[in-house]
């Protein structure tokens, strides 16, 4: 009786040492996980603000080019209306009505041509920035299926290792029981072996 209670004693201490330590490896996995999930998001946000650097650059780059093509246009402007105004003054100046009127068209005719080059110029300026836009924005999706993608595998791994760690934990549950249910049985045959012997002694000393 002394050996089967040491016995059950020595099963629930097993059995308290299994849960602490599983308990352990628990709290590692999960501390394990969510440092992994804390450096997928560092990656992540670090990438969305490289991308937003890059689209904010790139979008002063574009205005800056805007300015730029509006006051080159300005000044071609103004030189054509300059070189104009002084050619139709010499004209007015010699009373050249012929030459007046070819000035005037060949003015609207420089006029019209410098609107249309500038025009394109702008469509293929804005050309340019929807083509960055989009960039920027495949980037961006980019980086959030990368960074769930990742969530996801660790999320998986994660789960494996919980997985694990509870079959193995039942194993050496499982382990400990049998070696206990086997030392019960041994105690249970070697009780009635005694028995038997105490009977058989008991009947010789009868006889």
């Amino acid at each position: 009786a002394q050996d089967m209670e040491e016995a059950q004693i020595d099963l629930g201490r097993k059995l308290v040492d299994i849960a602490t330590e599983y308990a352990k490896k628990r709290a590692d996995a999960e501390r394990e996980y969510a440092s992994k999930v804390a450096d997928i998001n560092a990656d992540y946000n670090s990438k969305v603000r490289d991308i937003q650097n890059s689209r904010a650059e790139e979008n002063q780059r574009a205005r800056n080019d805007e300015l730029e093509r509006e006051a080159k246009f300005q000044e071609e402007m103004r030189q054509l209306k300059e070189a104009f105004l002084m050619s139709l003054e010499d004209a007015l100046h010699e009373r050249d009505a012929r030459q007046v009127l070819r000035l005037i068209k060949q003015y609207e005719l420089d006029k019209a041509q410098a609107e249309r080059e500038h025009a394109l110029d702008q469509e293929q300026a804005a050309n340019r920035q929807a083509e960055r836009q989009a960039r920027f924005q495949r980037e961006m999706a980019d980086a959030q299926r990368e960074r769930k993608e990742k969530l996801a595998a660790a999320q998986r791994d994660y789960q494996d290792k919980l997985a694990k760690l509870a079959a193995d934990e039942a194993a050496e549950r499982a382990a400990a029981e049998l070696a206990y249910q086997r030392k019960m049985e041994d105690l249970e045959r070697e009780m009635q072996n005694r028995l038997e012997i105490v009977a058989a002694n008991l009947v010789a000393e009868f006889n």
